[in-house]
This record gives C-alpha cells, sequence and structure tokens, in this order.
C-alpha cells in the first residue's frame, strides 16, 4: 500500500480510536484490515483491466475519491454506533488501484532506460515523507488533545479526533488534484470512459 505524506499525520488518531475510543477488542481490530485486504485480492484483476482499458491515471482517480471517504467514517463512528468504521474498510479496498497503477504509471512515465532509478527514487521519497509524517502527526495529535482544542462548524463540533479524520479525508482528496495534472500517453478522458461506456 502506498503511504504518501498525508496519510501519516492522522495514524495516531485512526489507530487509537478504534480500541481508545470505540472499545473494539482484538478480533474485530483483526478481522478489518484482513477483510480489507481480502477485498484487495479479489479487486486486483479488475483493477488490472480497467488500467490496461483506461489507463491508469483514471483508476488511481477513482480509486483515489473512494479512499478520501475512508477518515469520514472513523468520523461517524461513535461508541454507540461503531460499526460505521467498517464503511472506512471497505472504501480502503480501493487502494487496490493504487498499489497496481501507481507504479505502471511511474513505469510509463520514466524514460526507458531510468525506469528502475526512477521507481527506486519514488519509493524512497515516500517512504520517507511517510515515516516523517507519522511523528509529526503523533505530536500534532498530543499537542491537539493536550490543549483540549476544537473546531465548531455551525452545530458540528470536531474535537481532536474529528479535527485529524477531517484533515485526512481533505488531504487524500486533494490527491485527484493532481492525478488529473498528470497526462499519460493513451489514458481515456472521464467524458470518452462515460460515452463509450468503458467498464
Amino acid at each position: 500500500m502506498r503511504r504518501p505524506f498525508f496519510n501519516g499525520i492522522g495514524q495516531a488518531a485512526f489507530n487509537i480510536y478504534p480500541k481508545g475510543v470505540l472499545q473494539f477488542g482484538v478480533l474485530p481490530m483483526q478481522l478489518m484490515p484482513i477483510g480489507m485486504r481480502s477485498g484487495q485480492l479479489a479487486a486486483s484483476p479488475l483493477v488490472g483491466r480497467a488500467s490496461d482499458r483506461v489507463g491508469n491515471r483514471p483508476v488511481l482517480i477513482a480509486s483515489q475519491a473512494l479512499v478520501a471517504l475512508g477518515p469520514l467514517f472513523y468520523w461517524a463512528a461513535t461508541p454507540l454506533a461503531r460499526w460505521w468504521i467498517i464503511g472506512a474498510w471497505v472504501v480502503y479496498i480501493a487502494y487496490a488501484g493504487t498499489n497496481i497503477c501507481l507504479p505502471n504509471l511511474m513505469l510509463k512515465l520514466a524514460p526507458p532506460a531510468d525506469n528502475a532509478p526512477y521507481i527506486a527514487m519514488a519509493e524512497t521519497i515516500s517512504g520517507l515523507a511517510y515515516g516523517v509524517s507519522v511523528i509529526a502527526g503523533g505530536l500534532l495529535f498530543d499537542a491537539l488533545a493536550q490543549r483540549g482544542w476544537t473546531l465548531a462548524i455551525g452545530p458540528m463540533v470536531l474535537d481532536h479526533f474529528g479535527l485529524l479524520f477531517v484533515f485526512g479525508a481533505i488531504t487524500r482528496g486533494l490527491g485527484i488534484a493532481w492525478l488529473i495534472r498528470i497526462r499519460e500517453p493513451g489514458a481515456r478522458t472521464w467524458h470518452e470512459i462515460i460515452t463509450k461506456q468503458e467498464f
């Protein structure tokens, strides 16, 4: 699974919330990621065929749109309605699109003679950015929790968990803006996909 910078910012909140606030035991905490990985395994052939047919970029955009919804399911889950969190693990099946299409896209865009160094550098920078963001996110989570910071948006009040969940949804969604700018040779536009019923 690709781990860009903004995924790491909320990791403290995402890891603490299910057990610490929702009071899930070990079994459901294990079953949710197992279900996600099983779904990714089942979805991977479809994702591969879709990327061959319409290009990597459109599949990445669709995947990122679904993944961006995940933190909102965490936000919706409360101790009285804790099973909303399952929705996050269902939409995280869409990471299959990222796991397959991102390396394909890198191979497609890299100069043929520099494929290996190109991907090695991308993976190194991605891993480093994720590691730094996890540490920064943990510090941010502690600071928000200790100061009791909240944000009121109309009738909604976001505590330190809610702030990081909504931030996670927004930043994952903004990834789509970067993907739209990529020029992938041979990729279909959304208009072509819809009008030609590529799927």
